[in-house]
């Protein structure tokens, strides 16, 4: 998943994909964690663009820590195979 170009993107609908399978194989909780995440940041980014106003800087820091966090999570239950 490394994109030199930037021709290609993974979309969310993928994206959320691949979290769902990623925690059916492996059990573990942080893909549930990343879903939940992204689907309440798009939430709340739609009804601020709704209010005619962009998320404010405290909410995307908020999320910023808890998706850090939670990719955190993953790397340490599944380091890269050398």
């Amino acid at each position: 998943w490394k994109l030199d170009d930037g021709l290609h993107a993974l979309c969310n609908a993928h994206l959320l994909r691949e979290l769902v399978y990623a925690q059916e194989v492996t059990g573990q909780d942080w893909p549930a964690a990343m879903t939940a995440l992204l689907l309440n940041a798009k939430t709340l980014s739609a009804a601020a663009r709704q209010q005619g106003h962009p998320l404010d800087a405290g909410a995307i820091a908020a999320f910023t820590t808890v998706y850090d966090d939670i990719v955190r999570e993953g790397e340490e239950l599944n380091p890269p195979k050398l």
